[in-house]
C-alpha cells in the first residue's frame, strides 16, 4: 500500500505566517480531502528547541505530528485482505506464548523526514517487528518511537499494478533504508513465491525446499503455499510451516482437531462398550446352549452330579 501526495497546507484558524495555528498545528486539519489525517512538520523549530534536528523534535514533541493511518484506497482483491488476515490470525496464535513482537497488515510505517516531508507513505501488507513490546497497541509503526526499530520481516501480495515497485523500489527500500532481514513475496496469479534473506546490504534470493517453501530466518519457519478454504474463499493460500514441516494452525484449525480427537475417542469408546455388549451376549448364548444340553441329558444346571 502506497500513497504519495503533496498538498498545500493553509493556515487554519489562528496560524498566523508561521502556520502553527492553535496549539502548534490544530489549524491544518479537514482541508486537505475526504479527512484524512495529515502529517505536519513546521518549518522553524519551537521556541527552546531551536537548535535541536527536527528528528530529535519528531523523538521528544510527538504533539507536533500526526500521521495518517489510512489513505482510502482499497486492497486489490477480497483475497489480499482475507490473506492478511490470515497471516495476522496465524502468527499470534502461533506466538500466543510471546510477547516480544509485534505483527502488522497494511500498516503504514514512518522511517525518516524525507518521507515525512513528501507524504510518501509506505505500509506492507505484513510485518513482523521481533524484540519489541507486543502488547502496544498501534495504528502505525513510527520508527522513531520504537527506538529506531524496522521489521524484521515483510511480506508483500503483489498485483498488475504493484508487481514492479514491489520487486524493485520496495525491495532496495527494504534491504538499504530498513535493513528487513527476510523480504517475501507472492503473486496471487501466477502462484510465484519469492523471497529473499539480507546478507550485507543486499538481498540473496532463498532457494525453495522439495515442497516448495522458503524457510524464514527471522521467523523461524517455512511458508509455503496451501490450497484449502479460508474467509469464504477456497484457493490457494500461503501458510507457516514449522521446522519439522508441520502446518501451523490457527486456533479455530487447533479447536476442529481436538472436537475431532474428541469424536473419536467417542467413537472408540462407542465401540468398545458395543465389542463388551456383544462379549456378554455371546457369553449368555454359550450358557444357554450348555444348559439346553444338559437338560437333554436330564442334568439340571445346579446337580453336582453326587448321588445322596
Amino acid at each position: 500500500m502506497t500513497r504519495t501526495e503533496t498538498p498545500t497546507p493553509t493556515n487554519g484558524d489562528g496560524g498566523g505566517d508561521d502556520g502553527y495555528g492553535d496549539g502548534y498545528g490544530n489549524g491544518y486539519g479537514n482541508g486537505y480531502g475526504n479527512g484524512t489525517k495529515l502529517i505536519w512538520v513546521p518549518s522553524r523549530s519551537r521556541p527552546g528547541v531551536r537548535n535541536r534536528t527536527l528528528l530529535d523534535l519528531l523523538r521528544t514533541h510527538g504533539d507536533l505530528l500526526e500521521l495518517p493511518t489510512e489513505d482510502g484506497e482499497p486492497l486489490e482483491t477480497p483475497w489480499h485482505l482475507a490473506q492478511i488476515a490470515f497471516f495476522l490470525e496465524l502468527i499470534h496464535y502461533a506466538w500466543r506464548e510471546r510477547n516480544d513482537f509485534y505483527a502488522g497488515g497494511n500498516m503504514f510505517i514512518y522511517y525518516s523526514l524525507a518521507q515525512v516531508r513528501n507524504r510518501d507513505y509506505k505500509g506492507p501488507d505484513f510485518y513482523v517487528v521481533l524484540d519489541v513490546d507486543g502488547s502496544v497497541g498501534r495504528e502505525a509503526w513510527v520508527v522513531w518511537e520504537e527506538n529506531g526499530r524496522y521489521p524484521n520481516f515483510i511480506f508483500e501480495l503483489m498485483s498488475v499494478s504493484t508487481r514492479q515497485n514491489d520487486l524493485t523500489t520496495k525491495k532496495d527500500l527494504y534491504a538499504h533504508t530498513f535493513h528487513t532481514q527476510d523480504y517475501f513475496c507472492y503473486d496471487p496469479e501466477t502462484k510465484a513465491l519469492m523471497g529473499w534473506h539480507l546478507q550485507g546490504d543486499d538481498y540473496v534470493a532463498l532457494l525453495p525446499n522439495a515442497q516448495g517453501w522458503l524457510w524464514s530466518e527471522a521467523l523461524k519457519m517455512w511458508i509455503g503455499k496451501w490450497h484449502g478454504r479460508n474467509h469464504a474463499l477456497d484457493t490457494a493460500w500461503l501458510r507457516f510451516y514449522s521446522t519439522d514441516g508441520e502446518l501451523v494452525l490457527r486456533h479455530d484449525e487447533v479447536e476442529q482437531q481436538r472436537a475431532e480427537a474428541e469424536r473419536q475417542r467417542a467413537e472408540a469408546e462407542r465401540q468398545r462398550a458395543e465389542a463388551e455388549r456383544q462379549r456378554a451376549e455371546a457369553a449368555e448364548a454359550r450358557l444357554a446352549r450348555l444348559q439346553m444340553r444338559l437338560q437333554a441329558l436330564g442334568i439340571s444346571a445346579g446337580d453336582n452330579g453326587t448321588d445322596v
